[in-house]
């Protein structure tokens, strides 16, 4: 059975929550995907270091795209911000984005996820995108204009060379 994963594709702005947001839909398995997510899970922990530490909520700038499943078949892989660590472990975060497929939520809504459930980072700092791995992947998948601008917002190498 083939699973199917509802990527959202949005440009975080601290405090603003988007609906009608470009929607990428990949297969579970897709191997281009999966290499993007495991770029970005090898470098989270360069990200948590530097968006949490010392502090109780995520720096202004700083988002994680999370794994939320809806059934055996369906996720929905959707931006939250801010963030933080959850008393107990895992992380607490705030939905950015209009969910698809979560009955019951809504942009702004609070969810509890795990480590295991991010499956990719974003930085937003001086006008310049860090990380998205994911996001780069769905590049061919947008319209002219919105892939024009991530293409000059998005710095390479993915992350900040001050970490």
């Amino acid at each position: 059975m083939i699973r199917a994963f509802v990527l959202w594709l949005v440009v975080i702005l601290p405090g603003v929550a988007f609906a009608g947001d470009p929607v990428v839909d990949f297969n579970a398995n897709d191997p281009i995907k999966d290499a993007a997510v495991a770029l970005a899970r090898k470098t989270l922990p360069k990200f948590l270091r530097n968006t949490l530490h010392g502090h109780e909520q995520s720096i202004d700038g700083a988002s994680l795209k999370v794994e939320v499943a809806i059934h055996a078949d369906l996720s929905e892989i959707i931006w939250v911000l801010p963030f933080a660590r959850a008393r107990g472990g895992g992380f607490v975060g705030v939905l950015a984005n209009e969910p698809v497929h979560m009955s019951g939520y809504s942009a702004g809504d609070t969810i509890r996820f795990a480590r295991r459930d991010i499956q990719d980072w974003s930085l937003m700092r001086d006008d310049q995108l860090y990380g998205n791995y994911v996001t780069r992947i769905m590049l061919p998948h947008l319209d002219a204009e919105n892939r024009a601008w991530l293409n000059d917002a998005l710095v390479t190498p993915p992350v900040p060379l001050d970490w």
